[in-house]
């Protein structure tokens, strides 16, 4: 089984206008500090099936770089990408970067 490096921590998050999304605002409308890869820990953290998968999900959320198999990989894609209810432009640019990871280790 092939194995890939990732790094959830370097994926970006780009506004309308092409700026990286560094806050967003809460129900109150403050500002908070946003970090992707929390998001994405969190969401596999709260909705895995496969229990091996709690500990990849606190290796992104600790900022690791983890090394995890293609199969794996492609759960976390499908768990996000088509079942999460993140806003589209967050699931479009996680499918984008965890497709890139993918190409750039054929």
């Amino acid at each position: 089984m092939k194995t890939v490096k990732i790094d959830f921590s370097k994926l970006e998050i780009f506004d309308i206008d092409g700026n990286v999304v560094k806050e967003i605002e809460d129900k109150n409308g403050n500002k908070i500090p946003y970090s992707p890869y929390k998001t994405i820990a969190n969401f596999i953290y709260y909705n895995v099936k496969n229990i091996d998968m709690v500990e990849i999900a606190r290796d992104i959320n600790a900022g690791n770089e983890i090394s995890i198999s293609e199969k794996e990989l492609n759960e976390i894609k499908e768990l996000i990408v088509n079942q999460s209810k993140l806003p589209s432009f967050i699931r479009h640019a996680i499918d984008n970067f965890i497709g890139n990871t993918i190409n750039a280790g054929a």
